[in-house]
């Protein structure tokens, strides 16, 4: 990535050239891994300044609330700010805000989001690959429309209750278990 950095400092547009390169190997476990370890890093030696990123910058001041999001433990908190965590990560680029993206769009931005943070980020290895945890989501965006979302998975049950919180969902997202019990 430091090939990439413009003057020594990450800039906007770098960062998209960056993430547009990633695009390429994202399916790779380690790749994935190393990449989710360093966006979780930012936060640590931004205090230090220890860092690319000009923190003296509009850009960086607009981030804030994603680097505050990325090591938030607290699940009420983050469901609470989580539409400010969205509008600060797309503050990235600055191409897209979240008032003109349709509901697929925020689906898919809060749903990958979710697996930066240390409460939510899913285990990743050979068997549960970055590609798995995106058909997850295809699943999730097709069915937020229904009135029930069924899923045996944890990370995505977990997930997806928060996602339909922050942007008023109507689905019901249940185990199977609890979807059983619900039509007995």
């Amino acid at each position: 990535m430091l090939d990439m950095l413009e003057n020594d400092k990450l800039t906007p547009e770098s960062f998209e050239n960056f993430l547009n390169k990633l695009k390429c190997d994202i399916d790779d476990p380690k790749i994935y891994r190393d990449f989710r370890k360093n966006i979780l890093s930012i936060k640590k030696y931004t205090k230090n300044n220890n860092t690319v990123i000009d923190q003296n910058s509009e850009y960086f001041k607009k981030l804030i609330p994603f680097l505050d999001f990325i090591v938030n433990d607290n699940e009420k908190n983050i469901e609470n700010d989580f539409l400010n965590t969205m509008k600060s990560f797309l503050h990235i680029n600055n191409k897209r805000t979240l008032d003109k993206m349709n509901i697929f769009e925020k689906i898919e931005l809060a749903y990958s989001l979710l697996d930066f943070n240390i409460h939510y980020k899913e285990k990743i290895n050979q068997k549960n690959k970055p590609n798995n945890m995106h058909n997850d989501l295809k699943h999730f965006i097709h069915a937020h429309q229904s009135k029930y979302f069924v899923t045996e998975d944890k990370s995505t049950i977990k997930k997806a209750k928060l996602v339909v919180n922050a942007l008023s969902l109507k689905v019901k997202i249940l185990n199977i278990e609890e979807f059983v019990v619900k039509f007995s």
